[in-house]
């Protein structure tokens, strides 16, 4: 049996005024956000028997994340939620891309490694500066360098890389995107307020069988401890769902019907790495400062 859709009850309740078992009536769609994702929540109303078969055929939809029958005798209620936004018509599954991470390499220079960094952290970073000179400096004349002073245990293996050949580290990442069409111009201008701005994961609004895929993504740390810095390299710790995510400009594309009426096809971009900086984008929290006078 088709079962037609009717999307303009009359005043009385549409679950009465069917005039046929096969339709079923439009009762109320409403826009939601579960953990910052846009979705819309629909009720349907009809006969059982009807609702029934409305219910066989919308489960199928790709973009709906829940659907359930209340029924009462010979008349029921089809509630289903998509993971769209939208407000008339149905949804259209081939115009959601949905989410997806694509993980990052990104080469870093050796002295920005995590363990270098604890120096700088440790409010010393213009010893440890002067020293990774003296011994780039070397390095550069073909001497011999000798590491001194208080950071000799963390320059000395800075030093050992170099002469072997290491300039650059692996810093690994993610960059996360999301597709989606909408015909609400609030939603595409809402899409580039975090350009440039680091954001937390849950803000994003990511599904969550992804999330706990990238939250899973290593990054690198070792113990700080301003008043006794440790030098020993298998002090090293492996921190998971610690990356901090930045906002990038979105691809935003638009189609004009022949009503005038526009349609936004948006994807949006995230990068997550280890930290990003507080000096240059909002929101970050890596901030190394060397010494100054007070």
């Amino acid at each position: 049996m088709a079962v037609s859709f009717e999307e303009n009850p009359t005043p009385e309740s549409p679950a009465l005024v069917t005039g046929s078992s096969s339709t079923v009536y439009l009762r109320s769609r409403e826009p939601a956000v579960n953990n910052g994702e846009e979705q819309t929540v629909e009720v349907w109303e009809g006969t059982t028997e009807a609702i029934r078969e409305a219910f066989n055929e919308r489960k199928s939809n790709g973009l709906v994340q829940s659907i359930s029958i209340d029924q009462s005798g010979a008349k029921s209620s089809l509630n289903i939620t998509y993971t769209q936004a939208f407000t008339s018509g149905e949804p259209d599954e081939n115009s959601e891309s949905g989410w997806s991470a694509s993980f990052l390499e990104v080469p870093t220079p050796l002295a920005a490694h995590p363990y270098f960094q604890v120096a700088y952290v440790a409010g010393s970073g213009e010893l440890i500066e002067d020293e990774i000179a003296r011994a780039d400096s070397a390095i550069k004349r073909g001497r011999e360098y000798v590491a001194s002073g208080v950071y000799k245990e963390w320059v000395k293996r800075y030093y050992g890389l170099r002469i072997a050949g290491v300039e650059e580290w692996t810093q690994y990442g993610v960059e996360i995107t999301h597709s989606y069409t909408t015909d609400q111009q609030a939603v595409a201008t809402a899409s580039t307020d975090n350009v440039g701005v680091v954001v937390a994961i849950n803000d994003i609004g990511m599904p969550g069988p992804l999330k706990t895929v990238v939250e899973n993504i290593p990054r690198i740390a070792f113990p700080n401890d301003p008043d006794n810095p440790n030098p020993d390299p298998g002090a090293q710790q492996l921190e998971r769902a610690a990356l901090e995510y930045i906002g990038r400009a979105p691809d935003v594309a638009v189609t004009i019907d022949n009503d005038g009426k526009a349609k936004f096809t948006i994807t949006e971009r995230w990068w997550g790495l280890a930290k990003w900086s507080a000096v240059i984008y909002k929101g970050g929290t890596w901030d190394p400062q060397g010494q100054s006078e007070a």
